[in-house]
């Protein structure tokens, strides 16, 4: 058996014997406490550890070499039988006494009185630099959560056109009708802040013929208008998967990964074919568009399919942050909904030097 196998399992019969030791120190301090040393149902039982007022005189504990997980208790007046040993160590008669293990010095370690400990110099020893570390990690993890746009019940922390937004079966709604007709852009924008590299996911459902999109690091402008990047999507899936700019227009399509160099030259790779991309897409029912924002590169997934790639290295046009907002279009009759918007903040990227 490997000598870190052994330890592992060391460690675990010291964590099993654990409440063992706890109890007996609370009897010696406090007393006996019969009620405390029933095993109550649904727990598991453990067995505490031999002490000298529960051993005949004389005996002694000899913790076990093998990892058998036993101790055996000797005592005085008993003569051990020859024999192979049953615990199977060759070479090793009945009569010998174990090998002491390592985590037995640990256990005495831990159950000396204070000024042993000090003299072990196991006292007020200061923590690990690599578990200072790891802690300090875990706590940031646990603080970095995915924050949650909208609560399903209303519009707050949300702004938009009087009477153009609502809330309908726990999404945000807009509607046109023949009776009210959209007749200019509107959107209702988050008042959150202006993320800058994130993810962003939102469910999306559009009526046939809607004309609708995500805007992302964009800028606000009056009578809740915007100007920037877009997630775009149509009804019929015509624009699904692409990037729109409201002064550059259409700037990546559907299977395509497009870089804009700092020169403003644009270079177009081919990352898939748009037609098979689409089939991804389901008309007349609930989508779910993934946006990643990392450095000067932005990313459309729709159900999990990657649908396009953008990179705009032009310092000229780039944007690094801005709003997200919901956009309602003029057009014939349509209805667009948002559901489940949650916003993930990523580390910056860090691009490598040429």
């Amino acid at each position: 058996m490997g000598r870190r196998r052994r330890r592992v399992l060391q460690a675990r019969r010291l964590l099993a014997r654990a409440p063992g030791r706890i109890r007996e120190g609370a009897r010696r301090i406090h007393g006996p406490n019969p009620a405390a040393d029933e095993p109550r149902e649904g727990f598991l039982r453990q067995r505490p550890l031999a002490t000298a007022d529960r051993r005949p005189p004389g005996s002694h504990v000899h913790f076990d070499g093998d990892l058998s997980g036993r101790r055996h208790l000797r005592h005085p007046q008993t003569q051990p039988k020859a024999g192979p040993d049953p615990d199977g160590i060759p070479g090793r008669s009945r009569g010998q006494p174990l090998p002491v293990a390592p985590g037995a010095r640990a256990l005495e370690r831990v159950n000396a009185p204070r000024p042993a400990r000090q003299a072990l110099g196991t006292e007020n020893r200061p923590m690990n630099a690599a578990s200072t570390v790891c802690f300090l990690a875990l706590c940031a993890a646990a603080v970095a959560q995915d924050q949650v746009l909208f609560n399903g019940t209303d519009l707050t922390g949300w702004d938009g056109a009087p009477g153009w937004w609502r809330v309908e079966d726990g999404a945000l709604t807009s509607e046109s009708t023949v009776e009210k007709p959209c007749k200019q852009c509107n959107y209702l924008i988050w008042k959150g802040g202006q993320p800058a590299d994130f993810e962003l996911s939102a469910d999306f459902k559009l009526s046939a013929d809607a004309n609708s999109g995500i805007q992302i690091r964009s800028e606000s402008r009056p009578n809740w208008d915007t100007c920037g990047y877009q997630a775009d999507m149509t009804g019929d899936g015509k624009l699904v998967g692409f990037v729109y700019h409201h002064k550059r227009g259409l700037i990546a399509g559907r299977g395509e990964k497009v870089t804009i160099a700092p020169d403003g030259t644009k270079e177009v790779q081919k990352l898939g074919d748009p037609e098979k991309l689409l089939e991804s897409f389901k008309k007349g029912d609930w989508n779910t568009y993934r946006i990643v924002c990392r450095g000067p590169e932005i990313a459309l997934y729709v159900n999990g399919t990657l649908m396009c790639q953008f990179a705009d290295r032009d310092a000229k046009t780039a944007a690094s942050s801005g709003i997200v907002a919901l956009q309602m279009h003029p057009g014939p009759p349509m209805k667009v909904q948002f559901r489940n918007l949650v916003l993930k903040e990523l580390e910056p990227m860090r691009e490598s030097k040429r």
